[in-house]
């Protein structure tokens, strides 16, 4: 928009481009404030530099995506058996703090954590590693093949994975976690009935 003068025009555009409106009726000069339009039908008065400038377009919109951010980190949280220690949201690729049910703390992205199901990095191999470890002092490697015959199913084609598996002594080891003792959302897929079918 270089050195030429700026109109309403210009303001409007600017708008589209954010994704609302200006709904002003005129245009004083490029620092005198204007009323614009979110999509989501709210309205501020800012001037034409600020709007064109500012990271965010719609501050109301900022502080929801915020607040429904920071619900959600501490919902997921909640339903694996841990929480989410941070206060502030900013986007899914900004770290947060989290805590397991084991008490380990790590940071991660909301990204990862809702949409790639990761969660601490320190509990699934820590007992599974030790367990490994003193079954192949005792009896060698364990099979390659976590995944025997006897537990492919309709519901699992390709079979149910042993965490240590020696067909060779019919032994099988299964590591336990806190979803073998209580009913937790996350484990048991949203429903108490899977957790009691586990304890039968």
């Amino acid at each position: 928009m270089g050195g030429r003068r700026l109109t309403l025009n210009d303001a409007c555009d600017v708008a589209i481009k954010l994704g609302g409106k200006c709904i002003s009726k005129e245009f004083i000069k490029r620092k005198h404030p204007l009323k614009w339009e979110c999509s989501k039908g709210h309205i501020r008065e800012s001037s034409f530099e600020s709007v064109r400038s500012s990271n965010t377009w719609c501050p109301k919109c900022a502080i929801d995506s915020q607040r429904i951010g920071i619900n959600v980190a501490k919902d997921i949280a909640k339903l694996r058996g841990g929480e989410c220690l941070s206060a502030l949201y900013l986007n899914t690729r900004t770290p947060l703090i989290w805590k397991c049910f084991q008490g380990h703390e790590w940071s991660a992205t909301l990204n990862n954590i809702k949409n790639y199901n990761s969660w601490c990095p320190f509990c699934p191999h820590k007992h599974q590693e030790l367990c490994r470890k003193i079954a192949m002092e005792l009896l060698g490697p364990p099979s390659a093949s976590p995944r025997p015959d006897f537990l492919k199913t309709s519901k699992y084609p390709k079979g149910l994975k042993l965490d240590i598996y020696y067909p060779q002594y019919g032994l099988a080891i299964e590591i336990q976690g806190i979803q073998h003792d209580r009913y937790i959302e996350f484990f048991h897929n949203e429903n108490p009935v899977n957790f009691t079918k586990q304890q039968e």
